[in-house]
């Protein structure tokens, strides 16, 4: 399956797992029928803990292409500021934080991006100021 085109009804989100399996999409179109104007559908992202100093990336639905997120903290440093959720999968590797202090650690989303020729009508990441920080508390 290389294109996939969806006209959708009165969804509010899209279902968990629709994007899980082999990659290979270079094409979605999301279009809505009675609803003006027409939305695109956002992915349901979020910074899942695993740990009390580690977390992932996580796309409920599973991530269509290849997503990069660009990766912000405060108050330590990641064992990578970069992450990447992988077409077909609905989480990125474990990512470490490091702590540089007694205070909280606060990790949030600087930008995300789909790779360069891939095609997203009506299907979105939230913006960066959407996204919960997530915060590892150490008392």
């Amino acid at each position: 399956l290389r294109d996939l085109f969806l006209v959708l009804g009165a969804l509010s989100t899209l279902p968990d797992s629709l994007f899980v399996g082999p990659p290979g999409l270079t094409s979605i179109g999301l279009h809505t029928f009675g609803t003006s104007p027409e939305r695109p559908y956002a992915l349901r992202t979020s910074l899942l803990p695993m740990s009390t100093t580690t977390f992932v990336l996580n796309v409920a639905e599973g991530s269509p292409f290849e997503l990069t997120v660009e990766l912000q903290v405060e108050g330590g440093a990641l064992s990578s500021n970069t992450t990447v959720v992988h077409a077909g999968s609905t989480s990125s590797e474990v990512i470490r934080i490091i702590r540089d202090g007694s205070g909280p650690v606060s990790v949030t989303v600087a930008a995300w991006s789909f790779p360069d020729g891939t095609r997203h009508d009506g299907l979105t990441v939230p913006s960066p100021e959407e996204w919960e920080p997530l915060v590892f508390s150490f008392e």
